[in-house]
């Protein structure tokens, strides 16, 4: 008798670890409470009461079977896993009274979205399907920067999220937005979205998040760090091993940057050219950019917010079609009265390789009295389009440190072919080479207002009329070192108010003079 105890309570215990375990793991698919797969039926009460029950018994996974199920809003709870099985399309609806508006604190505005999560923890988005928002419909053509269009995934202040192997297709504003949430990591995920205005790829504004082996094509930024909350900057991040393209800025910090970015990693990927253009046509609207579709910086740092940026690592970067290969801006546009103005340092860059398709140069400017500090950039390698005038040159750029940050902020064209730099300290170019596709008269490299400063092994093909390669305007304590040219050219360096500056290690057999006069009491030394 009492054997059979034991094993009656044994049996029970094990009856209710059974359950305890179903309970965490419970799998839903949709189709088993009703849902229709004929792409009309809309089906959001339906994958919604899966959400809510899962949820509800502790966990577990919605399931969306081969088919195409039409959906609007849906809420992601605590430990649900929406799953995508291959074949399945979840496909947005064209009403909008099927996106209810919901009010964001964090942004002080209304927003939508097709799969939307806030303060939610444990969730996920996963598997082969596809998600379509639709946004080439015409119920959502409403414009740039148009209200009322649903983003298709939007989580704020959630934790412990998981995307993975899934497609975002046509939205018809952000494909996927992130804000304040916490542990985040994205994986293998392929964004294709040309179909409307504002088509952001993947934003972020969270901390400790990694992005891995993602292809993201879109007409808006595709890969977009944002910072819209002042006392909480985006950070402790990792990227790596991406496909990047868009019809405006490929890798862009900003432009929101209240808070700040710091302690991110970008390495290890590729952008190319954009496969669709239906909305910007640079090439109609720009002087100098080639025909066909471009991007508009490969590297686009944006500080005009207040906020502080530090910390910033990216390397291993292959770019082909881009108007300004490097782009990085220190502005005051949009601080709150009260506060300082922004501030950008530590920004490490290396091993570039790019195609530039404008007379928009790299360029690294701050505005008067607010400096970019502390940037390096080694072992980039640009080949530039050309075409540069002697009236490119002589371009006088404004400051517009309250102007929207953008490569054209300055003008079509900058007045130096390879690198235009402003209102910057503690600035090093370390084998750093560029060349030219076609013939250009402007300088290769202009500085004004630097200090503290050294371009070391630098590699130029030098400009087709008599113009200096290096242009310095009131500049410090600035460090030529280890260039080398064997071919004629009248003048390798044009100094205006700078001093402090030092030739070492150079060859200039080949420049008839080093500076416009014979012996410039500001060149401390010539090595």
């Amino acid at each position: 008798m009492k054997h059979n105890t034991l094993l009656i309570k044994m049996l029970f215990l094990v009856t209710i670890l059974i359950v305890t375990k179903s309970s965490f793991s419970k799998e839903i698919v949709i189709t088993q409470n009703g849902a229709i797969s004929d792409g009309i039926t809309v089906n959001t009460d339906v994958i919604q009461k899966s959400i809510d029950i899962v949820n509800e018994n502790g966990g577990g996974r919605v399931v969306i079977p081969s088919g195409d199920f039409v959906t609007g809003t849906l809420f992601l709870r605590d430990n649900v896993e929406l799953h995508l099985e291959r074949g399945a399309v979840l496909r947005g609806s064209s009403e909008p009274d099927h996106y209810p508006a919901e009010f964001i604190k964090l942004r002080e505005r209304e927003a939508n979205a097709l799969i939307f999560a806030i303060g939610q923890k444990n969730i996920a988005v996963t598997g082969h399907g596809t998600i379509n928002g639709m946004g080439d419909s015409e119920i959502w053509q409403l414009g740039d920067n148009a209200k009322g269009r649903p983003k298709i995934i939007y989580f704020i202040e959630c934790m412990d999220v998981f995307i993975d192997g899934i497609t975002l297709t046509n939205a018809a504003f952000w494909v996927q937005d992130y804000l304040a949430c916490d542990f985040l990591k994205i994986n293998n995920v392929k964004v294709y979205s040309y179909g409307n205005h504002n088509n952001d790829g993947l934003d972020i504004d969270s901390r400790n998040v990694t992005v891995s082996n993602c292809i993201i094509e879109c007409d808006d930024d595709a890969l977009c760090f944002k910072s819209h909350i002042s006392d909480r900057p985006c950070e402790n991040i990792t990227v790596t091993n991406c496909v990047l393209a868009s019809n405006c800025n490929a890798i862009k910090f900003g432009t929101a940057s209240k808070g700040g970015f710091k302690n991110i990693t970008v390495t290890n990927c590729i952008i190319k050219k954009p496969s669709e253009d239906n909305i910007r046509k640079w090439h109609d609207k720009i002087e100098g950019i080639d025909a066909g579709h471009t991007v508009i910086s490969g590297l686009a740092l944006e500080m005009v917010d207040g906020g502080l940026m530090d910390q910033i690592n990216i390397s291993d970067i292959i770019m082909d079609g881009v108007q300004t290969p490097i782009f990085i801006k220190l502005g005051d546009r949009n601080r709150q009265k009260d506060n300082v103005p922004g501030q950008m340092k530590n920004i490490q860059i290396s091993n570039v390789l790019a195609r530039n398709a404008s007379l928009i140069s790299s360029s690294i400017t701050g505005f008067p009295d607010n400096y970019v500090s502390n940037v390096s950039l080694s072992n980039i390698q640009i080949e530039y389009k050309g075409g540069g005038t002697l009236r490119h040159h002589s371009y006088i750029v404004p400051e517009n440190e309250k102007s929207y940050p953008e490569n054209r902020m300055f003008g079509h064209y900058l007045p130096s072919y390879g690198f235009f730099v402003r209102h910057v300290n503690n600035l090093t170019l370390n084998n750093v080479h560029v060349a030219l596709k076609d013939a250009d008269e402007r300088s290769v490299v202009r500085l004004i207002d630097v200090n503290d400063s050294k371009i070391i092994g630098l590699k130029a093909d030098l400009p087709s009329s008599k113009v200096a390669l290096f242009e310095f305007d009131n500049c410090r304590d600035i460090t030529v070192s280890d260039f080398y040219n064997s071919k004629k050219h009248p003048l390798f360096l044009s100094l205006e108010k700078s001093f402090g500056i030092r030739l070492f290690n150079n060859d200039l057999s080949g420049f008839e003079k080093i500076s416009k006069d014979s012996f410039n009491k500001n060149i401390l030394s010539v090595d």
